[in-house]
């Protein structure tokens, strides 16, 4: 299950991310696919940044880097964004992998037979 009231910061995935406060313009240069729903999010189209971070794996990197090594990062496409702040205002911890559509279905099947 993707969406949980709960949220495990560890997990699996070995980068973690912090959620964006609000949207951003695209910047200029490459377009970048959208990493929820993968459709491609033109340059200077309302999207939102999400910074991404693993730990480091040695004693090198982490005197190079520090407790964090910066990966690079993702972008949503404004509706994504859209249902990404609305579910985490809400309280609901979603994964920054799956589709944002498929977790606000799910968050409305749980709404619906009182599970949430």
């Amino acid at each position: 299950m993707s969406v949980s009231c709960g949220c495990d910061i560890g997990g699996d995935y070995g980068w973690y991310y912090y959620p964006p406060t609000d949207y951003i313009k695209m910047p200029v240069g490459r377009r970048k696919r959208c990493c929820s729903c993968n459709t491609l999010i033109g340059i200077r189209d309302i999207s939102a940044r999400f910074s991404r971070y693993r730990d480091p794996v040695s004693d090198i990197e982490q005197e190079i880097c520090g407790d964090e090594i910066p990966l690079a990062d993702v972008f949503m496409c404004e509706e994504c964004s859209d249902i990404f702040f609305s579910l985490t205002a809400m309280g609901i911890c979603i994964t920054l992998d799956d589709s944002m559509q498929n977790d606000l279905a799910e968050y409305h099947a749980l709404k619906a037979s009182g599970d949430i």
